[in-house]
Protein backbone atom coordinates (compact mmCIF):
# COMPACT_ATOMS: atom_id res chain seq x y z
CA UNK A 1 0.00 0.00 0.00
CA UNK A 2 1.27 3.47 -0.80
CA UNK A 3 1.00 6.44 1.49
CA UNK A 4 -1.71 8.97 0.71
CA UNK A 5 0.01 12.05 -0.74
CA UNK A 6 -2.26 14.89 0.37
CA UNK A 7 -1.27 18.30 1.67
CA UNK A 8 -2.32 19.78 4.98
CA UNK A 9 -5.28 21.43 3.23
CA UNK A 10 -6.43 18.05 1.93
CA UNK A 11 -5.43 18.73 -1.69
CA UNK A 12 -3.43 16.30 -3.77
CA UNK A 13 -0.23 17.85 -5.16
CA UNK A 14 0.09 18.10 -8.92
CA UNK A 15 2.31 15.41 -10.41
CA UNK A 16 5.66 17.12 -10.88
CA UNK A 17 6.46 15.26 -14.09
CA UNK A 18 3.54 17.06 -15.78
CA UNK A 19 4.67 20.50 -14.61
CA UNK A 20 7.37 22.12 -16.77
CA UNK A 21 10.68 22.48 -14.95
CA UNK A 22 10.52 26.27 -15.05
CA UNK A 23 7.17 26.33 -13.26
CA UNK A 24 8.10 24.08 -10.38
CA UNK A 25 8.30 26.22 -7.28
CA UNK A 26 6.50 29.14 -8.97
CA UNK A 27 5.10 31.61 -6.47
CA UNK A 28 1.80 33.41 -6.88
CA UNK A 29 3.46 36.71 -5.99
CA UNK A 30 5.47 36.47 -9.23
CA UNK A 31 2.36 36.46 -11.44
CA UNK A 32 1.79 40.23 -11.69
CA UNK A 33 5.42 41.12 -12.55
CA UNK A 34 5.54 38.20 -14.99
CA UNK A 35 2.37 39.39 -16.74
CA UNK A 36 3.81 42.89 -17.00
CA UNK A 37 7.05 41.49 -18.40
CA UNK A 38 5.08 39.40 -20.90
CA UNK A 39 3.14 42.43 -22.11
CA UNK A 40 6.38 44.39 -22.43
CA UNK A 41 7.96 41.62 -24.50
CA UNK A 42 4.84 41.46 -26.66
CA UNK A 43 4.92 45.24 -27.26
CA UNK A 44 8.50 44.98 -28.51
CA UNK A 45 8.12 41.64 -30.28
CA UNK A 46 5.26 42.57 -32.62
CA UNK A 47 6.99 45.37 -34.55
CA UNK A 48 10.33 43.58 -34.30
CA UNK A 49 8.83 40.42 -35.82
CA UNK A 50 7.28 42.41 -38.66
CA UNK A 51 10.59 44.14 -39.38
CA UNK A 52 12.76 41.04 -39.28
CA UNK A 53 10.33 39.08 -41.43
CA UNK A 54 10.61 41.83 -44.02
CA UNK A 55 14.41 41.68 -43.80
CA UNK A 56 14.21 37.90 -44.30
CA UNK A 57 12.21 38.46 -47.48
CA UNK A 58 8.89 36.99 -46.29
CA UNK A 59 5.55 38.75 -45.68
CA UNK A 60 5.57 40.63 -42.33
CA UNK A 61 2.85 38.51 -40.73
CA UNK A 62 5.11 35.45 -41.02
CA UNK A 63 7.22 37.05 -38.28
CA UNK A 64 4.33 36.68 -35.85
CA UNK A 65 3.61 33.14 -37.01
CA UNK A 66 7.17 32.26 -36.09
CA UNK A 67 7.56 34.30 -32.90
CA UNK A 68 4.49 33.21 -30.94
CA UNK A 69 5.09 29.43 -31.05
CA UNK A 70 8.78 29.98 -30.30
CA UNK A 71 7.96 31.95 -27.16
CA UNK A 72 5.37 29.42 -25.99
CA UNK A 73 7.68 26.47 -26.56
CA UNK A 74 10.53 28.19 -24.77
CA UNK A 75 8.25 28.97 -21.85
CA UNK A 76 7.51 25.25 -21.54
CA UNK A 77 10.87 23.72 -22.41
CA UNK A 78 13.41 26.50 -21.85
CA UNK A 79 16.19 26.29 -19.33
CA UNK A 80 16.50 29.93 -18.22
CA UNK A 81 13.98 32.35 -16.75
CA UNK A 82 16.23 35.26 -17.72
CA UNK A 83 16.93 34.51 -21.38
CA UNK A 84 15.33 36.72 -24.01
CA UNK A 85 13.98 34.79 -27.00
CA UNK A 86 13.07 36.54 -30.22
CA UNK A 87 14.06 37.29 -33.78
CA UNK A 88 17.47 38.71 -34.64
CA UNK A 89 18.45 40.94 -37.54
CA UNK A 90 21.56 38.89 -38.35
CA UNK A 91 19.53 35.69 -38.57
CA UNK A 92 16.97 37.39 -40.80
CA UNK A 93 19.66 38.70 -43.16
CA UNK A 94 21.41 35.32 -43.31
CA UNK A 95 18.10 33.61 -43.98
CA UNK A 96 17.40 35.89 -46.94
CA UNK A 97 20.94 35.31 -48.18
CA UNK A 98 20.36 31.55 -48.25
CA UNK A 99 16.73 31.54 -49.38
CA UNK A 100 17.14 34.34 -51.93
CA UNK A 101 19.31 32.08 -54.05
CA UNK A 102 16.50 29.53 -54.42
CA UNK A 103 13.36 31.68 -54.37
CA UNK A 104 12.37 33.49 -57.55
CA UNK A 105 10.04 36.44 -57.10
CA UNK A 106 8.67 38.27 -54.09
CA UNK A 107 8.01 37.53 -50.45
CA UNK A 108 5.31 34.93 -51.08
CA UNK A 109 7.85 32.68 -52.81
CA UNK A 110 10.26 32.93 -49.86
CA UNK A 111 7.85 31.52 -47.25
CA UNK A 112 8.27 27.79 -47.94
CA UNK A 113 12.08 27.84 -48.33
CA UNK A 114 12.40 30.01 -45.19
CA UNK A 115 10.23 27.60 -43.19
CA UNK A 116 12.24 24.64 -44.50
CA UNK A 117 15.49 26.36 -43.52
CA UNK A 118 14.22 27.10 -40.02
CA UNK A 119 13.03 23.52 -39.49
CA UNK A 120 16.22 22.04 -40.91
CA UNK A 121 18.35 24.09 -38.55
CA UNK A 122 16.07 24.15 -35.52
CA UNK A 123 14.56 20.66 -35.32
CA UNK A 124 17.78 18.71 -34.65
CA UNK A 125 18.77 21.22 -31.97
CA UNK A 126 15.34 20.99 -30.33
CA UNK A 127 15.37 17.19 -30.35
CA UNK A 128 18.83 17.16 -28.77
CA UNK A 129 17.77 19.67 -26.13
CA UNK A 130 14.59 17.75 -25.32
CA UNK A 131 16.33 14.38 -25.02
CA UNK A 132 19.17 15.74 -22.90
CA UNK A 133 16.68 17.37 -20.50
CA UNK A 134 14.96 14.07 -19.76
CA UNK A 135 11.86 14.60 -21.91
CA UNK A 136 10.97 11.41 -23.75
CA UNK A 137 9.84 11.72 -27.35
CA UNK A 138 7.50 8.83 -27.83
Amino acid sequence: MSADRTTRTGERPAPTRLVPRGLRGYRGSWLRPDLLAGLTVWAVLVPESFAYATIAGVPPVVGLYAAVPALLLYALLGSSRHLVVGPMSATAALSLGVVGVFADGGPAECVAPTAALALTIGAPRDVRAATSSGITLG
